[in-house]
């Protein structure tokens, strides 16, 4: 599905599979954002790259939102095309050592360890393919949580892995899965709160729907949904 001149969703909810799997076509090659889970996510993708053309790129690198098995599944295979897999502090050394941090026990199987070439931090920049892309740590649904935020066709894109995502045609913000080992609601909430500085065009999640009109929008209903359910209630005295 071609969401913008140069940016794609090769895999995930349009095609019937569960994580969605992003690229960006450069002049230079591809940057892949996230990688699904399995041979069948893979497949997609492939088939995606050859239908629009991209097939005989090389893939640059993988920006990998968070450490979780349909995330990050397949980063070994993208690397070993020859790509570079960047990944924030924390994911990172799940990724590397495949343990609970990839939610590996939701999956009833090994995770497929990748070793990490670039470790991203909050405020990094990483270049490729002519891309100046923003690296926002944004913990909370996992220790090493990254948004990445790029300008692509004169707009702007914040890619969000399973932070914040978007149902209902963009009109409701949905949150990340709160089953992980280093799931974290106050860090969430900071995230949400910090997240709301960035002025997006385009939201594109992990899973669901792309938000390709006035994506700040559904920054700020992710806030609100926070505010008003992660609280106790206040009983009036």
């Amino acid at each position: 599905m071609r969401l913008t001149n140069h940016v794609y969703l090769l895999s995930g909810f349009a095609y019937g599979l569960h994580p969605n799997v992003y690229g960006i076509d450069t002049t230079e090659g591809v940057v892949i954002i996230d990688t699904g889970l399995n041979q069948e996510d893979m497949q997609c993708v492939d088939k995606r790259l050859q239908q629009w053309g991209m097939a005989g790129k090389p893939i640059l690198a993988v920006l990998i939102t968070h450490a979780h098995f349909d995330h990050a599944g397949n980063a070994y295979a993208f690397r070993k095309r020859g790509a570079a897999i960047c990944a924030g502090e924390g994911d990172a050394q799940g990724i590397e050592a495949g343990d609970e941090r990839t939610i590996a026990y939701s999956y009833s199987m090994a995770f497929p360890v990748c070793k990490v070439d670039t470790i991203v931090h909050d405020g990094d920049q990483l270049h490729y393919g002519g891309l100046n892309i923003s690296c926002i740590h944004v913990p909370g649904h996992s220790q090493g949580s990254m948004a990445y935020f790029v300008q692509v066709d004169e707009q702007s894109v914040l890619f969000t892995g399973d932070f914040i995502q978007a149902k209902e045609n963009g009109q409701v913000a949905k949150l990340g899965f709160s089953g992980s080992i280093d799931y974290d609601p106050q860090a969430y909430l900071s995230s949400l709160k910090k997240i709301r500085g960035w002025v997006p065009d385009i939201v594109l999640g992990g899973h669901h729907q792309p938000c390709l009109e006035d994506g700040w929008k559904i920054l700020d209903k992710a806030f609100t949904f926070a505010l008003v359910n992660w609280r106790e209630p206040v009983i009036p005295g």
